[in-house]
């Protein structure tokens, strides 16, 4: 059964992340340390009481997606709980990231996948701190990672492989970013970002450089 800590630290990711959209970055900040300090050891992402079943979520976009998934005939019902330890984590290591504060962006974002391991979000924030560092290889890892997820939604997809050509690009692999950036295009077209970055690989093939 989810406690009234849970379920008043959730309410406090909200807050942090309406702080998050207003700019007011250093009182968010404030709000998911306080809610991070009291990430569990062990974390359910979703429990059976009786014939309901409790599943945690971002939001009701995904709740959806997964009530559709659910068969048909099941006698079990199933409720949405609002994420509350998996989302400060991420926002947190977001902000950080913002910040600067790569490694330890990447430290928050860590144990946010380690209680939502099939959860993209991470691997994608992480991917970006990385990038920052200038570590592309590692950055790529982490996107290449979120290929490998199951279920992931089309468009958190599209961003990775778009991220996977960026770091191939940075690592001199054209050929292999041209196409990564044409796959990301089957999923989202006409994205300019990725448009953006086939321009520049024509650029530098065209001043000779080679993949």
């Amino acid at each position: 059964m989810r406690s009234e800590t849970e379920s008043a630290d959730s309410k406090a990711v909200d807050r942090a992340a309406g702080l998050l959209q207003s700019g007011s970055g250093e009182e968010a900040k404030r709000i998911l340390q306080d809610v991070c300090s009291r990430c569990p050891q062990h974390y359910e992402h979703e429990y059976v009481e009786g014939n309901t079943r409790y599943v945690t979520f971002w939001d009701m976009d995904e709740f959806m997606e997964y009530a559709a998934t659910r068969p048909k005939d099941s006698a079990e019902l199933v409720l949405w709980i609002r994420s509350a330890y998996p989302r400060a984590c991420y926002y947190l290591g977001y902000l950080l990231i913002d910040h600067g504060e790569f490694q330890e962006a990447i430290e928050w974002l860590d144990k946010g996948r380690a209680m939502e391991p099939q959860n993209p979000r991470f691997l994608l924030e992480s991917g970006m701190a990385y990038g920052r560092m200038k570590d592309h290889q590692r950055s790529l890892d982490c996107y290449l990672q979120v290929l490998d997820l199951p279920s992931v939604p089309a468009k958190q997809r599209a961003v990775a492989l778009r991220q996977i050509g960026v770091q191939l690009i940075d690592l001199g692999r054209l050929d292999e970013a041209e196409r990564r950036l044409r796959e990301s295009l089957d999923l989202e077209p006409g994205n300019a970002n990725a448009e953006k970055e086939l321009t520049y690989i024509r650029q530098l093939l065209s001043l000779g450089a080679t993949s």
